[in-house]
């Protein structure tokens, strides 16, 4: 079973860690957020580790990280998972700039991770088959990132 860990835990987070903790194929392994409040109410739904540093979670293994903190966050967190070869789901938008952007795709293709950027309009047509098998969108992107780790 994919063990996937959440980065940030607000609207779009708490969206992932409802659909993880629900999946029958998916363990939600770690969550983390810079708010105590965030973790305090998420880490009593799920036995989940509960961390306010995102640095830490590579070294807990996941088989993938969503990450869906703030835009600025994204390039630091996605340079943590590329050397522990860790898979991520990145939400929009993925940089504030387009050189920071460009940062973090040279990092991935460095890296050779694997990493998708969550944009629900432009749904890969890899995936696209999921929609017939009862997915709804709202949950594709947890969807998404466990049909990779699956299938690499």
């Amino acid at each position: 079973m994919p063990r996937i860990a959440v980065i940030g835990l607000g609207a779009v987070g708490k969206i992932h860690v409802a659909n993880l903790i629900a999946h029958r194929e998916a363990e939600l392994s770690a969550i983390c957020d810079s708010q105590p409040e965030a973790l305090q109410a998420i880490s009593g739904k799920t036995s989940a580790r509960a961390t306010s540093n995102a640095a830490e979670l590579p070294g807990t293994r996941p088989d993938a990280v969503i990450i869906s903190s703030p835009t600025a966050t994204h390039g630091e967190i996605v340079r943590e998972c590329a050397p522990a070869g860790v898979p991520c789901l990145c939400e929009k938008p993925l940089a504030q700039d387009i050189r920071s952007a460009a940062a973090i795709v040279a990092s991935i293709e460095e890296s050779g991770l694997f990493c998708r950027h969550g944009v629900e309009p432009q749904i890969p047509s890899s995936v696209r088959g999921f929609a017939g098998r009862g997915f709804g969108r709202r949950d594709w992107a947890v969807r998404v990132a466990l049909f990779h780790v699956q299938k690499h």
